[in-house]
């Protein structure tokens, strides 16, 4: 069984049993890769060196670890994740949320909404990163004969 997200392409050949597969390309993007990735909770990237460096502005949530950490116990981390991978727009969001005195819903991997407090951020501001290198999920392409 092929899991594919983008395309496959047979190669087929005309025989005395009928028609027959005798190759078949997937198109399998970066699904392995992605999936190896979170099970060894690691990153497998390839990195590639920009010959001109890249300034782009991010915002940044500066947490208060001790507060999350009393709230989230065992969750905290998951909390802290699900906050880093907020788009910036979501971020923007979330400081006039806080700075308004409501909290803010985040959704963990698993669908669990938890509430994040004033108390929990300390910051959230935006700055200008500079990128000198580019990483990437190569994609894949597995043939079967």
């Amino acid at each position: 069984a092929v899991v594919s997200t983008q395309s496959t392409g047979d190669a087929e050949c005309l025989t005395t049993y009928g028609w027959v597969e005798i190759v078949g390309c997937a198109d399998r993007s970066c699904f392995d890769l992605n999936a190896h990735a979170t099970a060894a909770s690691t990153k497998f990237v390839a990195q590639q060196r920009l010959d001109i460096p890249v300034s782009r502005e991010v915002v940044e949530v500066s947490l208060n670890k001790a507060v999350i950490g009393k709230a989230f116990k065992k969750a905290a981390g998951a909390v802290s994740g699900a906050i880093a991978n907020l788009t910036d727009s979501q971020k923007e969001a979330m400081k006039e949320q806080l700075e308004s005195g409501n909290p803010y819903k985040v959704v963990l991997e698993g669908g669990e909404e938890c509430e994040v407090t004033p108390a929990m951020v300390s910051g959230i501001k935006t700055v200008i990163r500079t990128e000198h290198v580019r990483e990437f999920v190569p994609n894949v392409i597995e043939p079967s004969f």
